[in-house]
């Protein structure tokens, strides 16, 4: 079954929202209607909608105005599509994005202009289909490598 862009909703607990005011901006704007949506991530204000041309384009989930967009600068970005997205389950300015080949990019919302981190290199050339924050330690306290 082959959906458009119109057709974009997120699943609640009990029932399906339209988002109809965003995907008649993705229709009509036009650098967004060439590439089409990957994936989609959301936090509690934003609505994040990666893309084939690597972009990243946030909306406010409440009123499903424009928020930024986030698009990495390097050659290596060019059209190398969104292929995951998560957000820090604490500090839920980060945000995480995998790429189709195998880049990893760490932003902050409240500045999207540039990103934070960017690895090129980790999985080259491999998809990355899903990507999460991990709380590596949770509620174990750090030892000391020399303590035995």
């Amino acid at each position: 079954m082959h959906q458009n862009t119109s057709d974009i909703r997120i699943r609640t607990f009990t029932n399906f929202v339209n988002l109809n005011s965003v995907s008649k901006k993705m229709v009509s704007e036009r650098s967004f209607s060439k590439a089409r949506a990957t994936c989609i991530g959301l936090s509690e204000d934003l609505l994040m909608i990666g893309n084939t041309d690597g972009q990243l384009w946030m909306f406010d989930r409440e009123s499903e105005e424009d928020y930024a967009n986030f698009s990495e600068k390097s050659k290596d970005f060019v059209g190398n599509s969104v292929s995951a997205i998560d957000v820090h389950p604490t500090r839920t300015e980060y945000v995480v994005l995998g790429y189709e080949r195998g880049q990893m990019v760490l932003i902050d919302v409240t500045d999207p202009k540039k990103s934070i981190k960017s690895i090129k290199d980790h999985h080259k050339m491999s998809a990355i289909v899903n990507i999460k924050f991990v709380d590596w330690y949770g509620n174990v306290p750090v030892k000391n490598i020399n303590e035995a």
